[in-house]
């Protein structure tokens, strides 16, 4: 990742930041306090969710698969990774994976509205060849 690319990455994550922030306020502005409480869980969720990036993999690797999940969300898809484990992404960021993907999940369910939740998972075998997983959940 290059330092642009990193300070694009910060950037986006201070702006979705500040906006919870104004989330938050906004309901406690208005007496809603029950509502605020909502959704500091949500954000909880999320950022629970999103620990297994930081946790399971190399800061390369773990700056990618954020910034994939950030892409996604920017085009209503919500990623809920559940096993990384590669040690070299060059072949993913050669293909951009797993997003082509994700996009091309979305496509095929005709995605519009509500976040698209998606389940990711990313596995590098022994001979170095990519399982890229991705699943759809919750389609009505």
């Amino acid at each position: 990742m290059t330092d642009d690319q990193m300070v694009d990455l910060l950037r986006r994550t201070r702006h979705d930041f500040d906006n919870h922030l104004q989330v938050i306020s906004g309901y406690l502005d208005l007496a809603k306090p029950e509502e605020a409480q909502k959704y500091l869980k949500q954000i909880v969720a999320e950022l629970a969710t999103e620990r297994i990036i930081f946790e399971s993999c190399s800061g390369e690797a773990a700056l990618y698969f954020y910034d994939q999940l950030i892409r996604a969300r920017d085009i209503g898809i919500a990623i809920k990774y559940h096993r990384l484990q590669v040690n070299n992404i060059n072949h993913l960021q050669t293909h951009d994976e797993p997003f082509n993907s994700l996009k091309e999940a979305a496509a095929r369910y005709n995605h519009r509205g509500d976040n698209l939740k998606v389940n990711v998972t990313v596995i590098e075998e022994e001979n170095s060849s990519l399982i890229v997983d991705v699943a759809v959940e919750d389609i009505e």
